[in-house]
């Protein structure tokens, strides 16, 4: 992506010799560039969020199984979403150290973060409602 905001003058490259280190490119915005931004951020429309979950589609697929097999699949999930939920809230931790941006900036990222998290903490409590759901099941009712 970087070599084609380059390619359209939307960036500018610098290489950064460094003695201890190897040499890093810093990248730019350019005036062009962040006018482009903008009319990026101000017109698209947003985009609606996809529905398409591989895990749903497999687990529709699943019904017919032992319910122990179920739960196994259930299990794998859960560690999966407990994963990116601590991941998640590392990253919001990690937000703070960038002292460059304004508080605004800070702000919207925080909400962003905010977002992911209460989205895995949805899934979470999904998963706790299919599982008190099949004890239905367990029971043989």
């Amino acid at each position: 992506a970087l070599v084609k905001l380059l390619e359209n003058g939307f960036v500018t490259n610098e290489v950064q010799y460094q003695e201890s280190a190897p040499n890093k490119k810093i990248y730019s915005i350019t005036e062009s560039g962040l006018s482009e931004l903008i009319r990026w951020v101000t017109s698209e429309e947003p985009e609606i969020p996809e529905y398409k979950k591989a895990f749903l589609i497999q687990l529709s697929w699943a019904g017919g199984l032992e319910l122990e097999r179920i739960d196994e699949l259930l299990a794998k999930y859960e560690k999966t979403m407990t994963q990116q939920l601590a991941m998640r809230k590392e990253e919001k931790r990690r937000e703070k150290n960038f002292p460059n941006r304004s508080e605004q900036e800070h702000f919207v990222w925080e909400m962003i973060y905010d977002n992911f998290i209460q989205t895995c903490e949805a899934e979470l409590r999904w998963i706790q409602q299919f599982r008190k759901g099949l004890e239905h099941y367990e029971k043989g009712e």
